[in-house]
């Protein structure tokens, strides 16, 4: 009897012993997954930081819209898809016909049919707001149109842009155009071969 009592408090010390241990190494595997959740958010944070960027940027006053599209640049706009598909090219190529078609380099010309822009139109911002999901970002917008039941004053209206980034580029892109009907004349028929080589620098 007398072992027997001298024995019990050692095995109960024992039994105490195991039992912080476990709960100890419970407490450290949750820390570890704590910490791996905690560092995978800041992946995320500092991802959708990024995107938000590279989607801001070109909308930037003087930003140089092509350098910022990626080589591998996938479209879905229908209307810019259609355009390049009639003049046979696709992706940055396509983009990059599309912005020598729509904005001439010293083409006095043309700048000179461009109405002049109303004094009293408020300014739209184009980076209203910005959002992101790991590495697709959307651009909301605001745009002031003329309002054609009051003469002289113009209504709110919001566009949005989508892009995917991908190596700090804008990779894929969607909006809500569509194809109209009457087709604009840039639709109709294509530029033409050798305007095509022209505008691709061929």
């Amino acid at each position: 009897m007398l072992l027997l009592a001298a024995c019990s408090p050692d095995t109960d010390n024992t039994g105490q012993l195991e039992s912080l241990e476990a709960e100890l190494e419970m407490a450290r595997e949750e820390i570890a997954s704590l910490s791996e959740e905690l560092n995978s958010l800041r992946d995320q944070a500092a991802q959708e930081e990024e995107t938000k960027r590279v989607v801001s940027g070109f909308f930037e006053p003087g930003a140089d819209m092509l350098d910022l599209l990626h080589e591998g640049y996938v479209q879905h706009n229908p209307v810019f898809k259609r355009f390049g598909e009639i003049n046979g090219v696709s992706g940055k190529d396509e983009a990059r016909l599309l912005f020598s078609f729509f904005m001439p380099q010293g083409d006095e010309e043309s700048m000179e049919e461009m109405p002049a822009p109303d004094p009293n139109q408020p300014v739209g911002d184009p980076t209203y707001l910005v959002l992101a999901e790991g590495d697709v970002g959307v651009a909301l917008q605001q745009r002031w149109l003329p309002d054609p039941m009051n003469e002289g004053e113009y209504y709110e209206a919001f566009w949005f842009d989508a892009w995917r980034v991908r190596d700090g580029q804008l990779y894929e892109h969607w909006d809500a155009a569509v194809i109209e009907e009457p087709l604009p004349p840039f639709l109709q028929e294509g530029m033409g071969e050798a305007a095509v080589e022209q505008a691709l620098g061929q």
